[in-house]
């Protein structure tokens, strides 16, 4: 756990120098319920009709088009930053607008892969071959976001290339993505430790059971937005850092005490 709690400090740090990072998965969060109320409105009352199913097909697009853009913006960004340069708000969108074909269809491709693994469940072929596959997904296309905006390869291309760095990132990739979900669930359970305990004292002070849940029930729930938004930059800025070793074998500067080359090998 110490290395992922270095990898977690490493990253904050980068995100303190940077703030502006934090906006892109705050927008992509405003993004998606907007994109899931509008999916909702048109469907609610028509039950399973073609047209809802279109609607439908159309919302889920749409909800992995926001993702993969904002993720993109974020990572471009990113990349800004630990090259030392300015990581504004403006330019990580800028650098995802100019490349918005590419991701359109990384989101087309990924929404329908997603779909395809759900249907695996339906069909009884296990929980557990569903799970293996995703992963096998998850690590080989990891690196296509930063490979489609960064070096603006084609999405085959990009395909081709980040499953050919995954022989040499695996084993950081996997650490690094479960010590991040890791240490992030630890500091939530401890929050909300902390805040529960909040509300219990206001409960026993107060004797008012009420008072208690609304101090401590708001308290939770911002606490978990910031940690969702801190983890989604988090993952953002050590994808790109990885992505960077992966590409030319070198260590920004920002991780430079973290070894990048660990494997489990």
């Amino acid at each position: 756990m110490g290395w992922a709690f270095t990898l977690m400090r490493t990253s904050l740090r980068v995100i303190g120098q940077h703030r502006q990072l934090v906006v892109f998965p705050i927008v992509s969060g405003v993004a998606t319920i907007a994109v899931i109320v509008a999916t909702a409105l048109p469907v609610t009352g028509h039950g399973s009709s073609p047209v809802s199913w279109v609607v439908i097909a159309v919302g889920y697009f749409l909800l992995s088009l926001v993702t993969v853009f904002c993720n993109a913006a974020l990572v471009h960004a990113a990349n800004l930053a630990l090259r030392g340069e300015r990581a504004t708000v403006a330019a990580g969108f800028r650098g995802a607008l100019a490349r918005f074909g590419a991701i359109a269809l990384w989101a087309l491709i990924s929404c329908t892969v997603t779909l395809l693994l759900r249907a695996l469940s339906v069909v009884k072929l296990g929980e557990l071959v569903e799970a293996i596959l995703g992963l096998t997904w998850q690590l080989t296309t990891y690196l296509v976001i930063p490979l489609i905006v960064v070096e603006r390869d084609s999405v085959p291309t990009a395909l081709r290339r980040s499953k050919d760095l995954l022989r040499r990132t695996w084993g950081t990739n996997l650490s690094g993505t479960a010590g991040i979900a890791v240490s992030l669930g630890l500091t939530a359970l401890a929050g909300i430790a902390v805040l529960v305990g909040v509300g219990v004292l206001v409960n026993v002070l107060a004797h008012n059971a009420t008072a208690a849940f609304f101090v401590a029930g708001p308290a939770i729930a911002l606490w978990l937005v910031i940690l969702i938004v801190l983890g989604g930059t988090i993952s953002a800025v050590f994808r790109t850092a990885l992505y960077r070793f992966a590409a030319d074998g070198t260590t920004v500067p920002q991780f430079r005490e973290i070894d990048l080359g660990t494997t489990f090998d």
